[in-house]
């Protein structure tokens, strides 16, 4: 498993988690209980690392790029379609 993304919050990798399940992605959320038991925790713990499969890396990384782009480039993606 390597790291690919880290989060200090926990609501911020709801979506991304949904979508990891829906493409049948394995992954893992490192410091996720913890850091939803005590977010003041994030920083000190370097945040909620989210982990995939070497194989499964790209993949995951598309998902996450899609809810890490700017508002801006978000609207403008939208409305292309």
């Amino acid at each position: 498993m390597i790291t690919i993304a880290r989060f200090n919050y926990p609501h911020e990798v709801a979506l991304i988690e949904a979508e990891l399940i829906a493409a049948e992605i394995p992954y893992f959320l490192k410091n996720i209980n913890t850091i939803t038991a005590n977010v003041f925790y994030s920083y000190a713990l370097g945040g909620i690392e989210l982990q995939v499969p070497e194989t499964a890396a790209e993949a995951a990384l598309e998902i996450v790029n899609r809810y890490r782009q700017a508002p801006d480039q978000a609207q403008e993606a939208k409305d292309k379609s």
